[in-house]
């Protein structure tokens, strides 16, 4: 019994290793993983870390009225982008809603009146929430304005004989004992899934094709007429299976460690040591999924008539697994 489902197994290995087409995309399916997870992660550095140091030309309208927070915006780096088509708020709201602008800070008219006054000065902050990719702009300048805020009212009080310590009755200190590694198991977590999802579509087009596509090329009928046990059939073609899900989930991960190592996490306070030993034991860890993932991926598909009968009760198979 042995001797025959393993000649099976062989036989499968062989003809998918010789059909290239099977073959290219048994092994470009746990590439993709680690190349969307890279994506991702350069996206999300530089959406919010690209616009930290640089330059920031940010249109003020009625910056004359406000000559001092203007010199404070520009000591932060942040400039007057002097656009004369924005004027007023109903410009700027034109001008953010439109995607021309991501922010527009405008200075109200009686700015410098309420300024020297008992009154507060008003300044309008123009955005868009919806456009995420202008968060870290939106917030450094909103961070700025407050810090004059601040500071200007610190000063005030300090002028009138006021400790400015008495308006702040509560001091609250953080002290984050995190480290790198464990700030990392918050977006390096995903990887979980990438893994799981490249077990089972390793091995999902040979599963099919040893069942289902044997069937619809009606070649599944004369492996039946050998003398060889439906039993050792169905372990070899499982056996097979096996074979090429822990191929692609050894891609996966050592796709995954090139990756990991290029990536620039140190900018997101982020550390991922994900050597040989980590890779190792991530796969001695997803090595007993393997089995159970080939025999329900040969089990359903044998009971299809077609390819694409199969694919389509094996992708909804794995998203729901996916889901869970």
């Amino acid at each position: 019994m042995r001797s025959a489902a393993w000649i099976v197994c062989v036989k499968e290995v062989l003809e998918t290793a010789r059909d290239r087409r099977t073959l290219g995309s048994l092994l470009l399916a746990p590439l993709l993983g680690p190349a969307l997870f890279a994506v991702l992660i350069n996206v999300v550095v530089t959406r919010n870390l690209s616009s930290l140091d640089e330059p920031l030309d940010v249109p003020i309208p009625g910056a004359e009225h406000a000559p001092n927070l203007v010199a404070f915006l520009n000591a932060r780096g942040i400039h007057d982008a002097q656009d004369s088509q924005i004027a007023d708020i109903d410009t700027a709201a034109a001008a953010v809603s439109t995607g021309r602008r991501d922010v527009v800070l405008v200075i109200d008219d009686r700015y410098g009146e309420d300024f020297g006054s008992a009154r507060a000065a008003r300044v309008t902050l123009i955005y868009d929430r919806s456009k995420s990719r202008a968060a870290s702009r939106i917030e450094r300048v909103r961070s700025a304005v407050s810090a004059y805020g601040q500071q200007v009212g610190t000063l005030r009080l300090v002028a009138h004989g006021v400790d400015p310590q008495l308006l702040r009755p509560l001091i609250v200190d953080d002290l984050d004992v995190s480290t790198a590694e464990g700030r990392s198991v918050l977006m390096l977590g995903v990887l979980t899934y990438f893994l799981l999802f490249a077990t089972f579509a390793g091995g999902m087009h040979l599963a099919i094709d040893t069942t289902a596509g044997e069937r619809e090329r009606k070649s599944l009928e004369p492996l039946l007429a050998l003398p060889v046990t439906r039993t050792q059939l169905i372990v070899g073609k499982m056996a097979a299976t096996i074979c090429y899900t822990l191929l692609a989930l050894a891609l996966t991960l050592a796709a995954f460690g090139i990756a990991l190592s290029r990536l620039p996490l140190e900018k997101l306070g982020m550390s991922a040591s994900f050597g040989l030993g980590t890779a190792l034991t991530a796969f001695a860890l997803l090595c007993p999924i393997a089995p159970l993932g080939a025999a329900l991926m040969t089990i359903v598909a044998s009971f299809t008539k077609t390819y694409r009968e199969a694919q389509t009760y094996l992708g909804s198979c794995c998203s729901s697994r996916r889901c869970r």
